[in-house]
């Protein structure tokens, strides 16, 4: 049957996948002060770019806690 936790992981690996098809960085939402200058965060609006690697990492409600690496390779 599953567990309904981890829809949410399910649906940031399927976003991740769409920014990546999409060529679009999404923006973060509601981040006004950046910690860092240094750091390249997308804010406002989304950046268009090439991506190749994209990181997810989700923690649900029960603790339990993964990581996920996704590649997009032009061969396929």
């Amino acid at each position: 049957t599953g567990i309904l936790s981890a829809a949410s992981c399910f649906a940031d690996i399927l976003l991740a996948n769409q920014a990546m098809h999409a060529g679009k960085i999404p923006f973060l939402s509601g981040l006004t002060q950046p910690v860092s200058d240094e750091l390249a965060f997308v804010i406002n609006q989304p950046r268009m770019e090439k991506i190749t690697t994209a990181a997810v990492v989700t923690r649900d409600v029960n603790g339990f806690s993964a990581g996920y690496e996704l590649r997009h390779s032009s061969t396929i």
